[in-house]
């Protein structure tokens, strides 16, 4: 039992709410009830849900968007992306490529993701869908001569790789069913299974591309869990398309 004293708001009966207090939320619970049953009559009111978004908001404030104009507004933003796409992967190919990336601030390039290009290899699928045809040869001859057996780096990033070698060649090849993008990613899928040699079974953080072996990251003997779950729809993909079922139980 909690003191209390003379006044309303100190009006606490068993520990609970004070009078004032109950009174303030019956009062709010009223005024939400009621916007409620205003916005439901007003929804009755209306034969359909394009005259409601008329009423609450009206096409002229936002021109192109619904209405006759949409297309035409939609086509206009996805060309400035897609140009957007073009300045930016055209200044990796005159100042990076074929090294992983670009680094803006120096003028220079970085081989940070095993030194296969790696944003060539993430951006193919994009150039697909983006019509990018000289573009996309260009990094498809790429792929075309690049040996995934073999890399200067110390260790091969096991979640970088999936995410972004091996899915950008397994949604290529979806889109274009052309050999070449199956099988690099096959080499690369098969060279990460070392990655799953642990105790737990779960992928260590990289791999030794020339042991063949599980490799530590920062955190000696500890994975992280958005690393070690990130691989299900690559190799599960890669399983069905290949029939090798280490690909699936592992």
């Amino acid at each position: 039992m909690l003191a209390s004293d003379s006044h309303d708001t100190g009006k606490i009966i068993n520990g609970g709410i004070p009078l004032r207090s109950r009174r303030r939320i019956k009062l709010a619970f009223t005024i939400v009830a009621l916007v409620s049953l205003s916005s439901l009559y007003f929804l009755g009111q209306s034969s359909n849900f394009s005259s409601v978004r008329s009423k609450i908001w009206p096409t002229d404030i936002i021109p192109g968007v619904f209405g006759p104009g949409r297309n035409a507004t939609w086509d206009a933003r996805a060309l400035e992306v897609k140009h957007a796409f073009q300045r930016g992967y055209r200044q990796y190919e005159k100042i990076a490529f074929p090294n992983d990336e670009l680094r803006p601030m120096f003028n220079g390039s970085i081989n940070n993701f095993n030194f296969w290009g790696v944003t060539a290899i993430d951006s193919i699928d994009t150039m697909i869908l983006m019509g990018l045809d000289d573009e996309y040869q260009r990094a498809k001859d790429h792929v075309s001569y690049t040996d995934f057996s073999y890399t200067k780096a110390d260790g091969v990033p096991f979640f970088e790789t999936v995410i972004r070698y091996l899915g950008g060649l397994l949604s290529t090849y979806h889109l274009t069913q052309d050999q070449i993008f199956l099988s690099a990613a096959d080499q690369v899928g098969k060279g990460l299974l070392p990655a799953f040699d642990t105790q737990s079974r779960l992928p260590s953080f990289a791999v030794d591309w020339v042991r063949h072996t599980p490799k530590d990251g920062w955190l000696p003997g500890q994975i992280n869990l958005a690393e070690m779950a990130s691989c299900q729809l690559e190799y599960k993909y890669l399983a069905h398309l290949t029939h090798r079922s280490d690909y699936f139980t592992k």
